[in-house]
């Protein structure tokens, strides 16, 4: 009887994931063409919610998510966030990156559809942190859809700054995504912002930026609808000439204007632009016909209006007019005034700021929370790691003892034999008029000390870039440069010339590509080489000063010169840097 149970919880079971399997292969369709056809996508998902109550857990959950997302897309205005909330609730545990940021975002938009601001930004922060860009599967249309909505969100609260800062990184992450015309756009809309900065220079280039980008990119009629900032800020300035050609390219390539002249829903201010110019070159019938045009639009564009109509029956010398709309442009004034978000902004701000650190402690408590149910594997975890790293540490600091012992050896013998070597040939020199025998013997020994001298330039050779750097800075003779500070102590002499060609023997041997690039290309001076040498070795200004007997300054000087010559820097302070880094350019 209890396998006969068995079999029946089993049999029901595997129907149920059949079932859900079958709901799954459409979820992963309507998914599959929900940034393309939303519409379908959303009747795909409606079709399922008759059968939604029997999905599991999860499968419920992303029914809905995608359902939400597909509704938004479908431009639906959300009059809820209570499915929001137990999305972001679930996914902020469950999921994928993106759909927890997916979850975000939607609670974002149902806020901002609630006209709760704070809360719609602090979501859609929530949203882009949880974006994992790092991922070739990251949702990067999503990612600058809440870059876009912020941005918005910014333009409505006069933050330009902020403004900019979200449509960059809009740009960047669609060029990321391989959308080109998102990429441009969003620095296109970036010219507003830069406009109520008053920077109108840089409105200028990124015009010129965002024309030259459309082209490249065979956008022609986006290329000539970028001009209307550039236009509003030469009428301004009262460049009526300059505007004119702008103005034509705007109205006759862009596309935004049908047959009767009329320009695109959205974009109606551009009549108080074509309202200026006639106002500028004194067509006033048609500065009126613009300017009343722009009235009738929004209310939001009357002052505009009423200012630009003020000033076509200024010009005329009617007065009754201009008592009429320096009234009416003063009521709309009041109005704008009246209608200022300057206080909302205020506690957009602080609710923001409050919230995040609100939210951050939250998850530090519950961290703590979950800390101590980990503590003692924790702790072991820690001392066997801790004792692990104890060991590897001491052998490797034995090791390098032992290979610092023989590099210095190494060192030492060859410095040796180059002695040797270079007193042979001295005395081979002085006695080239004795007998053929010494000469023969002295040739020999010159020869053997040859022989010598390339198998320990061979182990020197052999030896890595880390080695050979190692044993140039752990040479008696770089220690006795170092010490220059201390010369006037009795026991500590000076470097001298004997030195010098110690340290240049080990120099030409440890940085063969320094040594081509610094001693023997013929670039730079004698003091300039030897100020780089001494700054290779690491040896401040003052030391460098002192030991070449010369003023610090004219060791900045010469630092100078080198890093031009060498590097195209002007700057003593790279000089450094970029000496190090000659040997890593050859290797």
């Amino acid at each position: 009887m209890q396998k006969l149970l068995y079999a029946f919880v089993a049999v029901i079971i595997l129907a149920a994931c059949v079932g859900n399997g079958k709901e799954r292969a459409k979820i992963d369709v309507a998914q599959s063409i929900i940034n393309e056809r939303p519409d379908s996508a959303l009747a795909i998902l409606d079709s399922l919610e008759a059968s939604s109550n029997q999905f599991s857990q999860s499968t419920l959950r992303r029914w809905q998510l995608l359902r939400l997302m597909a509704q938004n897309k479908c431009d639906t205005v959300f009059r809820s966030d209570s499915l929001q909330l137990v999305l972001t609730d679930y996914y902020d545990h469950h999921g994928s990156p993106n759909e927890k940021m997916w979850a975000h975002y939607l609670l974002g938009r149902a806020f901002a559809d609630m006209g709760e601001i704070p809360e719609a930004i602090r979501a859609y922060q929530k949203a882009e942190e949880s974006a994992d860009t790092a991922s070739r599967n990251c949702d990067f249309r999503t990612l600058c859809a809440i870059l876009g909505q912020k941005a918005y969100i910014f333009n409505i609260q006069r933050m330009p700054k902020e403004q900019i800062d979200a449509l960059r990184q809009y740009s960047y992450f669609a060029k990321k995504d391989g959308r080109i015309y998102d990429y441009i756009r969003g620095y296109e809309q970036q010219l507003p912002a830069w406009y109520a900065l008053d920077d109108t220079a840089r409105c200028f280039r990124l015009t010129n930026k965002c024309h030259r980008m459309y082209l490249e990119n065979g956008m022609v009629q986006e290329a000539e609808s970028v001009y209307p900032t550039a236009i509003l800020i030469l009428l301004l300035d009262s460049q009526y000439t300059k505007a004119r050609p702008f103005m034509q390219a705007f109205e006759n390539k862009s596309g935004l204007f049908d047959q009767n002249g009329d320009i695109q829903q959205g974009r109606e201010h551009y009549y108080n632009s074509k309202g200026m110019y006639y106002n500028g070159v004194n067509q006033l019938d048609s500065a009126e016909y613009y300017f009343r045009k722009l009235a009738g639009y929004d209310i939001a564009f009357n002052y505009d209006a009423y200012i630009g109509l003020l000033e076509v029956y200024r010009k005329r010398g009617a007065l009754d007019s201009i008592t009429k709309y320096s009234i009416l442009a003063e009521r709309a004034l009041d109005s704008i005034h009246t209608e200022s978000e300057a206080d909302a902004l205020s506690l957009v701000i602080s609710s923001y700021n409050y919230a995040r650190k609100e939210e951050v402690a939250r998850e530090k408590t519950m961290e703590a929370a979950k800390a101590w149910k980990l503590l003692t594997i924790s702790t072991v975890l820690f001392v066997l790691t801790s004792i692990i790293i104890c060991l590897l540490y001491m052998k490797r600091r034995k090791e390098r003892r032992e290979k610092q012992q023989e590099l210095s050896r190494l060192e030492s013998q060859f410095l040796d034999v180059s002695k040797k070597y270079e007193k042979t040939e001295d005395e081979l020199k002085s006695l080239r008029t004795d007998k053929d025998r010494i000469v023969r013997e002295k040739e020999e020994e010159k020869e053997n000390l040859l022989l010598e001298i390339k198998k320990y330039k061979e182990s020197i050779n052999n030896l890595s870039r880390k080695e050979k750097e190692s044993m140039l800075m752990d040479s008696p003779v770089v220690k006795k440069y170092h010490n220059a500070a201390f010369f006037t102590s009795s026991s500590q002499l000076p470097p001298n010339k004997t030195d010098w060609n110690d340290l240049m023997v080990i120099i030409r041997q440890c940085l063969p590509f320094f040594t081509s690039k610094v001693i023997d290309g013929g670039i730079l001076g004698e003091q300039e080489q030897k100020v780089c040498i001494l700054t290779r070795l690491g040896l401040h200004n003052g030391d460098v000063a002192l030991l070449l007997d010369i003023k610090p300054q004219n060791v900045t000087n010469a630092k100078v010169r080198a890093n031009l010559k060498l590097f195209g820097e002007e700057k003593a302070s790279a000089l450094y840097k970029n000496l190090k880094n000659v040997e890593k350019l050859f290797l």
